[in-house]
């Protein structure tokens, strides 16, 4: 007995031991866990008093600062106030800051909210509305300032932050604080949760200033936001204004620029739908891929690229009744109209001011568009293959410019183009069909994203292919 007792002591000690260590590492790895857990920050009141806590009565004011208070993990400003109906939150003074990464703010958990569930029209339900009507008058001040990364914003309509300089979003702020991955989806930006009522923000709904790897709108429905009526005054603010280097691989995919959430009437941005300037790079609007193009109309421009930006893909989109230019390219910081290609595209100024395609044909033929023409690329002197995506749309008639308008996108060919020493190469690419008598316009857009204007329109014409077996039969 003596013995067994002897030898079992030291093991069951050992384990003990053991065990008890094991109990303490996992005791400490549960307290780093707690420290990174994620919480949810409900506000239940649209009233706007300052606080540094989220309990049972809760603000949007006193979420923001919990949330920035809070230990790291991913966490949720949500919205559960009483009562049905909008709830309209309009504070009086600037709301914080968001500082902390990871946070999504939710308006679609508001009982009774719901995204979008269409492809053509806007049937979201946003009971949430941030409104700046109690701003005092020449304030600057935003609805909602992100200067963290990965915040995702959802479900809100934010309006009337109408001062002079402010904007309805603004993603990243001077000093290095960019807001790098920050997605905006399915709210209404200028526009009342109705989807009708204007109630533009000063400046531009969303101002993208130096952050990367933003997503604005996306492919899916519910991801559509709808952002019109803002930039009363301000050229180069309107729908979204991307600003700044450090833009690279942020995308604006699927949204109404300048319309009604039903995307069918004039609710348009007073400068452009989609704004780029002082050297912002890389980032691509729109999209061949379904669901990707924005609708783009209404507004004063379409899409504007300034000097010094460039790599803006901007060639996959709907424009429609906008004052001026669908795309506007310019070799200032001032928009200048129709730019003429030149020879060998060597001019600079915004996405290098790349050539439009000269168009000499389009022809049904088969039960497609034949697109024929040109386009004068760089030479360099050498027989270098250089791809390029002419993308071609129709419209029921050209505009003004005799540049577009792109009323409907036909898809996009790849061109794959020599520098063998003449003036222009030349293409025949083929699309979907569009009516007779159309007029069909097409851009051009290099290997490294930089789109071209419009090109002068050309009508659609019957080809000699439907006939080729004396019978009209293509087969």
């Amino acid at each position: 007995m003596l013995r067994r007792t002897h030898h079992r002591l030291p093991r069951l000690w050992q384990r003990t031991s053991t065990g008890l260590a094991l109990l303490a590492a996992l005791a400490l790895l549960c307290l780093a866990c707690g420290h990174a857990r994620a919480a949810v920050f409900t506000v239940t009141s649209n009233a706007d008093t300052d606080g540094t806590t989220c309990g049972a009565t809760c603000t949007l004011r006193q979420a923001l600062n919990a949330v920035n208070a809070a230990a790291s993990g991913a966490h949720t400003i949500a919205f559960a106030i009483p009562g049905t109906g909008v709830h309209v939150i309009a504070p009086a003074t600037p709301l914080p800051t968001l500082t902390h990464a990871n946070v999504t703010i939710d308006g679609y958990t508001q009982p009774g909210a719901a995204p979008n569930t269409l492809a053509e029209g806007d049937d979201a339900v946003i009971l949430i509305q941030l409104d700046g009507t109690l701003i005092p008058p020449n304030q600057l001040v935003h609805g909602l300032s992100i200067a963290a990364t990965d915040v995702t914003v959802r479900g809100l309509a934010i309006t009337d932050f109408a001062n002079a300089g402010s904007n309805g979003i603004v993603l990243g702020l001077p000093g290095n604080r960019p807001a790098d991955r920050a997605v905006i989806e399915g709210c209404f930006i200028g526009l009342a949760p109705d989807g009708v009522t204007a109630g533009g923000n000063g400046s531009a709904g969303i101002l993208l200033n130096g952050s990367a790897a933003v997503r604005i709108g996306g492919t899916d429905p519910a991801s559509r936001n709808v952002i019109s009526a803002n930039g009363a005054g301000n050229e180069f603010g309107g729908g979204i204004a991307v600003i700044n280097i450090g833009v690279d691989g942020s995308t604006i995919l699927g949204n109404y620029l300048g319309t009604t959430a039903q995307g069918d009437a004039s609710r348009g941005n007073h400068g452009a739908g989609v704004s780029v300037y002082q050297f912002a790079k890389s980032v691509t609007i729109g999209g061949v891929a379904a669901g990707a193009a924005n609708r783009i109309a209404f507004n004063f421009w379409g899409v504007v690229v300034l000097n010094g930006s460039t790599g803006i893909d901007a060639a996959a989109n709907e424009f429609h009744t906008n004052s001026r230019l669908g795309i506007e390219l310019s070799a200032s910081a001032a928009a200048d109209g129709v730019t003429s290609n030149d020879v060998n595209d060597t001019d600079e100024g915004g996405n290098h001011l790349q050539n439009f395609p000269v168009l000499t044909s389009a022809t049904l033929d088969y039960g497609r568009l034949l697109l024929q023409g040109s386009l004068d690329i760089p030479h360099v002197g050498s027989v270098t293959p250089r791809p390029y995506s002419i993308v071609a749309y129709a419209s029921s008639a050209c505009d003004g410019t005799a540049h577009g308008p792109g009323e409907r996108l036909l898809g996009s060919a790849q061109a794959v183009l020599f520098d063998d020493l003449v003036l222009r190469e030349t293409f025949a690419l083929d699309y979907a069909p569009a009516p007779l008598g159309s007029q069909i316009t097409a851009t051009a857009t290099d290997g490294n994203g930089n789109t071209s204007e419009f090109s002068a329109c050309i009508t659609v014409t019957l080809g000699d292919g439907i006939f080729k077996d004396g019978f009209g039969n293509p087969d």
